[in-house]
C-alpha cells in the first residue's frame, strides 16, 4: 500500500509539473513583447494585409483567452467567445494531437525538426546515462569499501563538487578535455569533407 501511494504521489506530481510547464510556456511567450506580425512592422515593405496574414497563419488574430485579446499590451476582448476558439485551448488541443505548429525559422512543421534530431539526442543521453551509472556505482562501491578513509571523504567531496558545478560550464570543460586529450570529435557525428562516396 505504501509503495502504490508513493508511486501515485510521484505520478501526480510529475503530471502537475508537466501541466505547469505547458501553461507557463504558453503565457510566458504571450507576455514577452513582440510577435511575428509586430516584428514585421520594422520592414517597410510589409503591408498591413501581409501582417494580418501572418497573424492568421499563426493564430495570433484569435483571443489569447476569454476576455483578453492580447496580454502585451493588455487588451480586453469579448468574454462571450467560445473558449475552444481561443489561442490557449487551441494550443492545448494541438499538443494533445501532437501538432506543434510551424517553425518560425525553417518554416517547417516543428515535429519534423524535432524528429530529425531525436535519434542523436537519444544516443547522447543514453551514452551519458550509461557512463554516469558506471562511474557513479564504481565510485560508490570504492567509497563504501574504504569507509571512513581519505578515499571515502575524497569520493564524497568529488561527488558534491561535480553536483554543484553548473552543467553548461562542466560541459564545456569536458568538451575541451575530451577533444584535447582523448581526441574525441566535437563537431558532431559527421566528419567535415566526408561524403558517402569516400566513406568506405
Amino acid at each position: 500500500m505504501h509503495r502504490s501511494s508513493y508511486l501515485l504521489g510521484k505520478g501526480a506530481w510529475a503530471l502537475f509539473t508537466i501541466l505547469f510547464v505547458i501553461v507557463l510556456n504558453f503565457f510566458l511567450f504571450r507576455i514577452l513583447p513582440g510577435d511575428p506580425a509586430r516584428a514585421g512592422l520594422r520592414d517597410p515593405r510589409l503591408t498591413v494585409e501581409a501582417q494580418q496574414a501572418i497573424r492568421e497563419r499563426f493564430g495570433l488574430d484569435k483571443p489569447v483567452i476569454n476576455c483578453f485579446q492580447s496580454l502585451n499590451p493588455p487588451q480586453l476582448g469579448d468574454c462571450a467567445v467560445n473558449p475552444l476558439d481561443t489561442q490557449f485551448f487551441i494550443y492545448i488541443g494541438n499538443l494533445v494531437r501532437g501538432e506543434f505548429g510551424i517553425s518560425y525559422h525553417t518554416n517547417r512543421p516543428v515535429i519534423e525538426v524535432i524528429a530529425e534530431r531525436l535519434w542523436n539526442t537519444l544516443i547522447l543521453i543514453g551514452a551519458g546515462q550509461i557512463l554516469a551509472i558506471i562511474f557513479g556505482m564504481s565510485l560508490g562501491v570504492l567509497a563504501a569499501w574504504k569507509a571512513r578513509t581519505p578515499i571515502d571523504f575524497g569520493a564524497l567531496g568529488f561527488s558534491l563538487l561535480a553536483w554543484s558545478l553548473p552543467t553548461f560550464w562542466l560541459g564545456i570543460i569536458l568538451l575541451f578535455w575530451g577533444s584535447t586529450y582523448l581526441g574525441l570529435p566535437i563537431g558532431g557525428k559527421l566528419t567535415p569533407g566526408m561524403t558517402y562516396a569516400n566513406a568506405w
